[in-house]
């Protein structure tokens, strides 16, 4: 049975790693959109297209298809990709990459697809008001700014890479206004998300929440 699980939310929220935990505890597919434009910008890279060059990106766009076998790996066109769209030289290039509106239609296109046969869960920002607008299930993962900054200074010291909770905290905030004021398919929540507050839950917590929701409607 295919179905959509959306997760929607400002950055630092955890979607990301609540979307792969619940796909692995339900056995279903996490449909890594980022991966989709990661292995766009590497194919282009390849046959020497420039950089947000629209014209060249769109038609190659095209010829891509995409498969998610499993948690973490990404197959384009019968190619393991996993690694090679995480080089520096991908990650360079990507954002520009992203932006042509040709590009976007594509890629959706192609997610509307992926859904349409499997059961997926995903990530983003306008997940479910533009790419699923229909999708079974839609949340909104919320968390105070204050927050977030914390759990992102702490995760950064991990890495052994110190920071500033002033700087990370204005870096979310500029981020959370750009994402909700750009032109295309900005920030919001669809009305019809359940909003999870994850301000004070713990990280199995608000994958429970969402659980919770979700089977109940699964029965």
């Amino acid at each position: 049975m295919s179905y959509v699980i959306a997760l929607d939310g400002p950055s630092g929220t955890g979607k990301s790693s609540t979307a792969k935990e619940i796909a692995r505890r339900l056995s279903i597919a996490y449909l890594d959109t980022g991966a989709m434009y990661r292995s766009l910008s590497l194919f282009a890279m390849e046959v020497g297209i420039a950089p947000g060059d629209a014209q060249a990106l769109a038609p190659l766009a095209l010829t891509l298809q995409f498969e998610f076998p499993e948690l973490g790996k990404v197959v384009v066109n019968g190619r393991d990709v996993s690694t090679d769209i995480r080089s520096p030289e991908v990650s360079g290039r990507v954002s520009p990459d992203c932006q042509p509106a040709a590009v976007r239609e594509t890629m959706v296109d192609a997610q509307r697809i992926f859904g349409s046969r499997h059961a997926t869960v995903l990530d983003g920002r306008d997940i479910g008001t533009v790419v699923f607008p229909d999708a079974a299930f839609k949340f909104y993962i919320d968390c105070d700014p204050a927050v977030r900054a914390q759990r992102r200074v702490q995760e950064l010291a991990t890495m052994g890479k110190p920071s500033s909770y002033e700087d990370v905290l204005a870096n979310l905030l500029e981020r959370d206004h750009l994402d909700s004021t750009r032109e295309i398919a900005p920030l919001r929540k669809a009305q019809d998300a359940l909003v999870i507050d994850t301000s004070d839950l713990t990280f199995d917590g608000q994958v429970e929440e969402i659980l919770k929701v979700v089977r109940a409607g699964l029965r």
